[in-house]
């Protein structure tokens, strides 16, 4: 089966929020020095912002992405502020792999991807422990009343991570449940997301994602949740507001307004993925 990673909020998000629940996830353990059969590795001079990211069980290809984004990727870091020690180059730079050979699970393509980073780009890392910014998602009111859409779900839905695309069809014979409701992330326009039978925590997962920074669910709320929110995305850059969201809130006086939360800053220690070499490399 064919996986493909379209450069949008969503598609980030539920990127994101597969690497937060990965934990659950039935998928086999990686290999240990597993590697590709075959690989090419080429920069690429586009010039264009569009990406691709396609995984099959034969192998990935990988199309204008800068090698940071390859880079999280291949680790499981979701936020920026959870890797150090980039090169300017690295963020801005992009490259086209094409990788070849048995991929059993995510985990096992992280570590086969893990080795072609330290076969073809020298790349060396180690973790360690930081004082990192964070949010914590609290809830807005003092009364502890909810925004209009964030409600209870109604629908009863398997725990994340075993879905495609962050999105799962439910039991059927669970009460409450019907063969045709799917769980998780709903497709949706520019500036709106769609969350259907998720707990909060997952939430905060997708909002780590827009924030750059962890998003942790301090809410105390527990059960699982729909939630449908309208706001303003920023635009890419060297373009225009997307009309159709034209008049929109911002993302956070959205999240008052509609779910009646809110991201509180603070600091966390955690575990933070630091690059001690890296370089470009010799393309083929």
């Amino acid at each position: 089966m064919r996986h493909r990673v379209i450069p949008s909020i969503v598609m980030l998000c539920i990127i994101a929020a597969a690497a937060t629940q990965r934990a659950a996830s039935q998928e086999p353990a990686a290999t240990p020095g597993k590697t590709f059969d075959v690989a090419s590795v080429h920069a690429n001079h586009s010039g264009t912002t569009q990406s691709r990211f396609d995984r099959m069980s034969t192998g990935v290809t990988i199309v204008n992405l800068p090698l940071r984004a390859i880079i999280q990727f291949a680790y499981g870091v979701s936020q920026p502020s959870r890797l150090a020690g980039v090169p300017d180059w690295a963020s801005i730079e992009r490259f086209d792999i094409i990788a070849r050979g048995t991929i059993d699970g995510l985990d096992d393509l992280r570590a086969m991807m893990q080795a072609l980073l330290a076969d073809r780009f020298k790349l060396a890392t180690h973790t360690e422990q930081r004082s990192v910014p964070i949010y914590n998602l609290v809830l807005a009111r003092s009364d502890r009343r909810l925004g209009p859409s964030l409600k209870a779900s109604t629908v009863n839905c398997p725990p994340p991570g075993r879905g495609r695309r962050g999105s799962q069809a439910p039991d059927a014979s669970a009460p409450g449940t019907s063969a045709n409701e799917e769980c998780g992330v709903r497709p949706g326009g520019p500036g709106e997301l769609n969350l259907r039978g998720r707990p909060l925590e997952f939430f905060a997962s997708l909002l780590s994602v827009t924030q750059q920074r962890p998003v942790i669910d301090s809410t105390g709320l527990t059960g699982s949740y729909d939630i449908h929110l309208l706001f303003a995305p920023d635009p890419m850059p060297g373009r225009a507001v997307d009309p159709a969201t034209d008049g929109r809130p911002s993302l956070l006086t959205a999240l008052q307004e509609q779910l009646g939360l809110k991201l509180e800053p603070a600091k966390q220690q955690q575990d933070v993925l630091v690059i001690d070499r890296v370089s470009r490399p010799d393309e083929n």
